[in-house]
């Protein structure tokens, strides 16, 4: 990771504040846990990667891969996908009915909010950029299709 040494610099309101709250570099691909490089679940001392608004996810999937959890659901965040290489499929359930929707071309994305039951595979090797937000712990529900696992 690219932590800047840490210095005092004045900033207009601010005084005596680390460049490592100002910013930071990395790589998504080395940074993340499974992915996932930002949001609530990096440690606080991740600096500025630690935050509880958003999650930003760099996943690489080979051709096959599947949600490794089958369906869920998330109680309060919205998901953004963007396929960046590949073919990815999203499944959703939508009014009791399965809805695919398949991003093959760059910059093809995908927007669901909280309470969609969802799941996905990857029809080719694809790198998909998704972001969800807001980051928050235990927001994940596991779901079946027409049921969620809480009893929703």
């Amino acid at each position: 990771m690219g932590w800047a040494r840490p210095v005092s610099v004045a900033i207009a309101g601010r005084i005596d504040v680390s460049e490592s709250e100002l910013f930071c570099t990395g790589n998504a691909i080395t940074d993340g846990k499974h992915g996932w490089f930002i949001g609530q679940f990096v440690p606080i001392a991740g600096g500025l990667r630690h935050q509880d608004d958003v999650e930003l996810k760099w996943g690489i999937h080979p051709k096959g891969e599947s949600r490794p959890l089958g369906y869920s659901q998330y109680k309060a965040a919205t998901t953004i996908s963007v396929l960046l290489q590949g073919i990815l499929c999203t499944r959703l359930e939508l009014d009791g009915a399965l809805r695919e929707i398949t991003l093959r071309r760059p910059g093809d994305y995908i927007i669901y909010g909280p309470g969609v039951t969802h799941t996905w595979e990857a029809l080719e090797d694809c790198i998909v950029l998704t972001v969800r937000f807001p980051s928050i712990a235990a927001d994940r529900v596991h779901a079946i299709v027409g049921k969620s696992l809480d009893g929703g």
